[in-house]
């Protein structure tokens, strides 16, 4: 299908024909796909060019979509994407790569598409897919595909790339369409992905300027205050999505890096507006409060801390942080134990924190988050803190035994001897 300038009513004209066939938008779609395929080798354009004519096409779709019911246009294409998409993508060259980003960025601009459906259908699966698997069309279907995900979720303004085809109009457009993302399922689908950008950073067979893009971008929307609010207001779905991902099984030493990333979610690097809004929003009593207490110690570091000033932390908004902040630390006690290097500090630092944690008389809220952040914690991590924990019941439970018969002993020998 060959797309001229003034083919404008070109979608109404196909409409009227083939409107009451079964499948007759697919087939737009597929023929409009092969056209995008064939832009540089038919006719030698250069770059600025093919992005016009794809530009056309995607003008051309959502054209289409007015004759359609809302909605319906984007479910296909998330369906094609996610099912026979998968295969061509491996198929597509840097120059289809290019093209088909004009094509989705524009159509999600005009809310043919959705954005969530975008980066669900084809940004996330390659993610994933780039993760395990390795060949000559994984660098080109990643690039792409941080493409879309950098207009989508954190657009760069700086970005020379075929988005300056697009009026000032269509980007702020695109810009309102980016908020979907943070919604409901939505922003879990999108930190469920994050693990996959995490692996992707340290995937030693990738070019290294995909390795860096990788990190960028997940950089970049970890800082994002928009990200940051949701983030902090889903405590409890961010660290799953990273404690629960199937990611931490493909690389050595993933855990560490999921870590480091999830520890970089919760730093306190978010700008003043990000803190007030969240104080606003949870009832933190001040700004300070929202610091954290693990700022300035590494994860072998936990046991110099003093328990009795994290406790003096706890809030309900604070609770949930905390916990995740403990559990990191754990993990990294967990990974220094089977390190030979770092085993005799690791059981060190162990001890003195088990002692530490339970050297007082715990509250009912400092109780709660002594399990919850054994949850998913190793078994040798969680065996040396609950074992100290008994321990320490024990001791006090024979103490509290011993002084009672002491004193029960005592006044009797005390009046017999007067």
């Amino acid at each position: 299908m060959l797309l001229q300038e003034d083919d404008t009513g070109l979608a109404t004209t196909i409409w009227m024909r083939h409107g009451f066939a079964v499948n007759w938008v697919h087939d737009v779609w597929q023929h409009t796909l092969e056209a995008l395929r064939d832009i540089r080798s038919r006719d030698g354009e250069d770059n600025t060019s093919c992005n016009a004519r794809a530009l056309r096409y995607a003008q051309f779709l959502w054209d289409i979509d007015q004759h359609l019911l809302p909605g319906s246009f984007d479910q296909l294409v998330y369906q094609w994407a996610i099912g026979p998409g998968k295969t061509e993508f491996r198929h597509f060259d840097e120059d289809n790569w290019t093209a088909l980003s004009v094509l989705l960025l524009y159509l999600v601009a005009k809310d043919a598409l959705s954005a969530p459906n975008v980066l669900r259908g084809v940004v996330y699966p390659i993610w994933e897919f780039c993760c395990s698997n390795s060949g000559p069309s994984i660098p080109i279907m990643l690039s792409g595909a941080n493409h879309i995900a950098r207009h989508l979720l954190v657009p760069d303004r700086q970005d020379t790339g075929p988005m300056l085809t697009y009026r000032l109009d269509e980007i702020q457009k695109l810009q309102t369409r980016r908020r979907a993302v943070y919604i409901d399922e939505n922003f879990g689908h999108l930190v469920s992905a994050m693990p996959n950008l995490v692996n992707l950073e340290h995937k030693q067979d990738l070019p290294e300027v995909l390795r860096t893009a990788a990190g960028d971008l997940r950089t970049t929307l970890s800082k994002d205050s928009e990200f940051r609010m949701v983030a902090f207001r889903n405590l409890e779905l961010v660290s799953k999505a990273f404690w629960n991902s199937d990611s931490s099984q493909t690389l050595p030493d993933s855990d560490r890096h999921l870590g480091n990333a999830l520890q970089e979610i919760l730093s306190d690097s978010e700008p003043c507006e990000l803190k007030r809004s969240c104080v606003a929003v949870h009832g933190c009593p001040t700004e300070s409060s929202l610091s954290s207490p693990f700022a300035s110690l590494g994860v072998l570091q936990i046991s110099s801390f003093d328990w009795r000033t994290l406790s003096s932390f706890l809030s309900p908004w604070r609770y949930a942080r905390t916990a995740i902040e403990l559990q990191l630390a754990l993990r990294g006690l967990a990974a220094g134990l089977k390190d030979e290097e770092l085993k005799e500090k690791a059981n060190k630092d162990m001890e003195d924190f088990g002692a530490s944690f339970f050297g007082q008389a715990l509250t009912s809220d400092e109780t709660d988050l002594s399990v919850d952040m054994l949850r998913g914690v190793s078994g040798v991590v969680a065996c040396k803190v609950s074992t100290e924990q008994v321990f320490k019941e024990f001791r006090a439970d024979f103490i509290v035994v011993d002084q009672q018969r002491d004193a029960a002993n005592s006044p009797v020998v005390s009046q017999h001897n007067f």
